[in-house]
């Protein structure tokens, strides 16, 4: 606890109870959709009329869901929200970072010994599971605690491997898309071997993806698209891909898979699979109690490439409001629509082009490129006390030094040079905020200060040993195009959050802010089971009969 400042644990004393269901949900579906900030989601919806529009109808819907830490992301978003907790309990504080050496960890990596990943003939030389959460999860909990008379089951489908691992957990299944193979997998960490029911899966997608052209949703002319900005091309870190044909070539097939990844087919491949493995689970005798998370990962290929405001990034959930509505038909015919209890959120938002709003003569937005500030401080501390590349990655919000060149300084010389890093840091437009590991861990911050954020962002091991802060609308980044989402800031923290059980957990508006990894512990309520142990928060209001 010591990392949660006062403020959050006030949601521990004043937030009230969720009243347990009499009958706990057959079947519990969670749509976590990447890169969805609550202003894009609420901008978009008054065009929507599916599954979308079914859930802000009728759901219970939080209008001040947030994320409590510094570094929204996937891995830490998925993380946090199957676990109940912050990075700096459960570990997990970004997609990937340096070890000791310099190498990078994937979040989600282990040892092709322990967790070798399936390919189409036999096995890659990596390893995927959840080796690095170091926190237990609702799925892990719901595993637990099945038993003959009352058995689970937990499954992720996703199309990244770091958000299915994630939802997963220890004791779940994982399943992911490949882009090598254009086919579903998983690792030894989740399965023997690939189960059935999904090799036939893969057997129906190989007979039928070799072509595709993404068709928009809507004409070209609806108003529908007049919320986009036709200049979000210009600033793009893609070619276009809308109606543009795109075919499977057997020499280089990973082209086309990757093209996939950013139009709706690879939005309707993941609900597909999802509902292949419904169907699987209903066929168990008895039938368990189903938790199914289902990683939406599309919108974040295309909000990374081209921008929330890009007719792409629209077009892309207008597609999506529509899979879902069928997806959820599809759900109703093989379960009574009362026994399921749908969600919906994100792990973060997103942040404008940075050169659309300095077209709009905004003069806060600010693109800082991190390879070049790397450059700087090196150059710096080489010159000012001859110091050869003791930097080695600055990763927003994390600047990484060399270990071995690091240890071999003495504590003076060490006290030096982070006196100057941190000067020369702050010396940079559009940099807030730095702080050493130490100095952060040590800090108490003020009601509702940012700095608590990136305290909730720490771990040892994993953490730089600078971590800075940026303004708003500053996004420190390598690539000098497209965007992206690593700050503390509403754009990026503030999503979507969604209940919604037909007649028994519906129709409400929620403007009480809450934080997004209490889904955990009021999931774990409405089943009947443990929290997990993990969890720092109370349940969600207005979560009753």
């Amino acid at each position: 606890m010591k990392f949660v400042h006062h403020y959050f644990i006030l949601f521990l004393c004043s937030i009230a109870p969720a009243d347990l269901l009499s009958q706990p949900p057959r079947l519990i579906i969670t749509f976590v959709i990447d890169q969805l900030s609550c202003s894009n989601f609420m901008k978009l919806s008054p065009y929507f009329t599916g599954g979308f529009k079914r859930l802000l109808e009728n759901g219970v819907v939080f209008r001040n869901a947030t994320w409590p830490h510094s570094l929204p992301s996937t891995g830490p978003g998925h993380t946090g929200l199957v676990t109940g907790t912050i990075p700096s309990v459960h570990g997990i504080i970004g997609n990937d970072w340096p070890d000791q050496n310099g190498n990078k960890v994937m979040c989600d990596g282990d040892t092709p010994e322990n967790a070798a990943v399936f390919s189409p003939d036999g096995f890659y030389d990596f390893g995927k599971s959840t080796r690095n959460t170091m926190a237990d999860t609702v799925g892990d909990q719901a595993m637990i605690a099945s038993t003959a008379e009352r058995p689970f089951a937990v499954y992720s489908i996703s199309g990244k491997s770091r958000s299915g691992t994630a939802m997963a957990g220890k004791l779940g299944k994982a399943i992911w898309f490949d882009d090598n193979s254009g086919q579903y997998t998983s690792s030894k960490a989740f399965f023997d071997e690939l189960p059935t029911w999904l090799t036939s899966y893969n057997d129906q997608i190989k007979k039928k993806i070799t072509a595709y052209t993404w068709q928009p949703y809507f004409i070209t002319s609806h108003k529908a698209y007049s919320c986009t900005n036709p200049n979000s091309n210009k600033y793009a870190r893609a070619e276009e891909i809308l109606n543009v044909p795109m075919e499977l070539n057997e020499e280089n097939p990973k082209e086309f898979y990757h093209l996939i990844e950013r139009t709706p087919l690879y939005h309707d491949l993941i609900l597909g699979c999802a509902t292949e493995c419904l169907d699987h689970c209903l066929k168990q005798d008895p039938v368990p109690t189903i938790i199914l998370w289902i990683g939406l990962s599309g919108t974040d290929k295309i909000g990374h490439l081209f921008g929330n405001s890009s007719k792409e990034y629209c077009d892309i959930l207008y597609h999506l409001d529509a899979q879902l509505d069928r997806f959820m038909r599809e759900v109703g015919t093989r379960i009574n629509p009362v026994d399921t209890l749908f969600l919906l959120t994100s792990d973060h938002g997103s942040m404008p082009i940075v050169e659309l709003l300095t077209e709009k003569k905004f003069n806060l937005a600010k693109r800082i490129n991190t390879v070049d500030l790397t450059n700087t401080l090196n150059k710096t501390v080489e010159e000012k006390i001859g110091i050869q590349n003791l930097i080695t990655l600055v990763d927003t919000p994390n600047i990484y030094f060399d270990q071995k060149i690091w240890n071999s300084l003495d504590q003076k010389k060490q006290s030096t040079a982070l006196k100057l890093l941190k000067k020369t840091i702050r010396k940079t437009p559009g940099i807030k905020q730095v702080w050493t590991y130490k100095e952060l861990e040590k800090a108490y911050f003020h009601l509702w200060d940012k700095g608590q954020l990136y305290k909730n962002q720490l771990f040892p091991g994993r953490s730089g040993q600078l971590i800075f802060q940026v303004y708003p609308y500053v996004y420190a980044s390598k690539y000098t195009t497209g965007a992206g989402h690593k700050t503390p800031y509403e754009y990026d923290i503030h999503v979507p959050l969604i209940f919604y059980q037909p007649n028994i957990i519906s129709d409400k508006r929620v403007d009480k802010p809450v934080l997004v990894p209490q889904v955990a512990p009021t999931i774990t309520s409405i089943l009947q089971i443990p929290r997990p142990s993990a969890a720092l928060f109370g349940e969600l209001p207005g979560i009753s009969h």
